[in-house]
């Protein structure tokens, strides 16, 4: 919501905001270094919860616990927050170019390679399609898993999340190596006009990811449409609730004034 609605802004209406508050400026890129990451945690905590609780070690089954997913979550909320902390320091408007962008030339450097290309598209592919296909492997190997055909919605989630993160990530980590990679050449306007759109398509793409998920699993889960049905029914109901109190203490009040 705050990063894909900023986009639309900007392109659609040609309202930049980074262009022109330098608060703006600093919160987006926080906001999309600490929230896409933490999202992203937890897609891969989430995968290798899996393999731990369908495998066949003790130790590793006893390592899937709410508790230490607590924990853990705890500690990686705080790691990617202080890990935003220099988006708040180093970004602001650049007096030549008038656009948002890193003041310090190492953080520069570190964006595009570090982040952009190691913490935000290679290492969540690999450690999804890694303990995605483990966790897969687990529970055929595991006979009565298997007869009780345990593993289908289970499995279908793990390949429609690594399917997502694969189509969204591996294209946006490309374009960022080839933006990485002609960083110093000279380009013609053609060529820029190109880059620009094929940015602006990596981008929408790179949201799927995000946005995708819920639909794809109402899709492949029945268990997931039951608790979200289960969830809309208590919604409504509590809705019906509010609205019935308010009639009533409306009525109370409006019999007492007369």
């Amino acid at each position: 919501m705050v990063n894909l609605i900023s986009r639309i802004v900007m392109s659609g209406d040609g309202i930049d905001l980074t262009r022109t508050s330098v608060s703006w400026c600093k919160i987006r890129y926080f906001c999309v270094a600490t929230l896409s990451l933490l999202s992203l945690t937890c897609s891969c905590l989430a995968t290798i919860d899996q393999y731990f609780a369908t495998s066949q070690n003790v130790s590793l089954r006893r390592l899937s616990n709410i508790k230490l997913a607590h924990r853990i979550l705890v500690v990686m909320i705080i790691v990617w927050l202080c890990h935003g902390i220099p988006f708040l320091v180093f970004y602001n408007i650049s007096s030549t170019t008038n656009t948002c962008a890193s003041t310090n030339l190492s953080f520069a450097v570190y964006y595009p390679s570090v982040y952009f290309i190691t913490l935000n598209c290679t290492i969540p592919v690999l450690i999804m399609v890694i303990f995605g296909y483990l966790a897969y492997r687990n529970i055929h190997s595991t006979r009565i898993l298997a007869e009780q055909q345990a593993d289908r919605q289970l499995v279908r989630m793990i390949l429609i999340e690594t399917l997502l993160i694969m189509i969204s990530y591996i294209q946006y980590g490309v374009y960022g190596a080839y933006m990485l990679m002609t960083s110093n050449v000279i380009k013609s306007p053609n060529r820029l006009d190109i880059e620009a759109f094929v940015s602006t398509m990596s981008s929408l793409i790179y949201y799927l990811y995000f946005s995708g998920s819920c639909y794809m699993f109402l899709l492949s889960s029945s268990r997931f449409r039951q608790e979200a049905k289960n969830q809309l029914r208590f919604w409504r109901k509590h809705n019906q609730v509010n609205s019935e109190h308010k009639y009533v203490n409306g009525g109370c009040i409006k019999s007492i004034h007369q």
